[in-house]
């Protein structure tokens, strides 16, 4: 069993790749704005793309 907050049911994430670093979704009063972050990786800040997909939180595990 999840929970999905229902703002976020209804407007989503990205299923495809985004260009830049910024994702903004609209649904009546309903929206949601994704940023790209960074990781440190070990050598200081490296950007990270937008989280995109049919399960976002995915797509960039090791």
């Amino acid at each position: 069993m999840a929970f999905v907050h229902a703002i976020l049911c209804q407007v989503g994430l990205p299923r495809s790749k985004v260009i830049g670093r910024e994702f903004l979704r609209q649904s009546g009063g309903a929206w949601v704005n994704i940023q790209a972050g960074w990781l440190d990786e070990g050598r200081g800040p490296v950007q990270q793309p937008v989280p995109y997909g049919v399960e976002p939180r995915d797509n960039f595990a090791p």
